[in-house]
């Protein structure tokens, strides 16, 4: 196998490797995750939260993906960078308040309250 073979596997290997470390990096504290995992509906669309630190808006124009965390009753996310860049915070066990209104979750995620419920 030639030298830029080799390099290359190298680099392919190295990028996989920086991209599960920064999804392991990005899980929010299992302490508040599942508080904001599920569904959440807002009046400009929805947005999917994800366990791993990852959520999916559904709305025009919005970005693909967000990183978030959270701490305690707060909900911290961002559409580029780590997350923090915005806030909300949960006022009840299904709505969270944030600068542009209240949004409702309206369908609980696996790991979420509401879904331990019905199981």
């Amino acid at each position: 196998m030639d030298a830029a073979r080799v390099l290359l596997r190298f680099f392919v290997f190295g990028f996989y490797f920086a991209l599960l470390a920064q999804t392991a990096r990005a899980a929010p504290p299992s302490s508040c995750a599942c508080k904001f995992v599920g569904e959440w509906v807002y009046p400009g669309g929805s947005t999917t939260v994800a366990a791993n630190g990852l959520a999916y808006p559904h709305c025009t124009p919005c970005v693909k993906v967000q990183t978030w965390t959270c701490n305690g009753n707060t909900y911290l996310f961002s559409n580029a960078g780590p997350p923090g860049q915005f806030t909300a915070t949960l006022i009840a066990p299904n709505k969270m308040q944030y600068s542009g209104g209240v949004a409702t979750r309206v369908r609980a995620g696996a790991c979420s309250a509401g879904a331990r419920k019905k199981k």
